[in-house]
């Protein structure tokens, strides 16, 4: 159900050179913003788009490398979410307005 309806509510807005989707279980949402953000992303799968195993408290990106970060429906599976927010934080460049 919910794979029917994002991708027409939230995924048009969604965009950035570097997109990070925490938790995203099968990939289904993550290629929907692959394809939404074919300029950065020139193909459905290229070398750039890719999937990693990780977790939420130790994320692998430097700092302020991270346009936009998606965390649909996993928050509530997390110890420590606030933990989690700040590791996120972290990675997100910071706004320039």
């Amino acid at each position: 159900m919910r794979a029917q309806f994002f991708p027409a509510l939230l995924f048009p807005d969604i965009k950035g050179e570097n997109i990070l989707d925490l938790g995203s279980g099968f990939g289904s949402l993550t290629m929907e913003l692959a394809k939404n953000n074919s300029d950065e992303c020139r193909s459905s799968w290229c070398a750039e788009c890719g999937f990693r195993t990780g977790s939420a408290y130790t994320l692998p990106f430097e700092d302020y490398s991270i346009n936009v970060t998606t965390c649909y429906f996993m928050l509530h599976h997390l110890e420590d979410v606030k933990f989690a927010l700040f590791k996120i934080k972290r990675v997100l460049k910071k706004d320039d307005h």
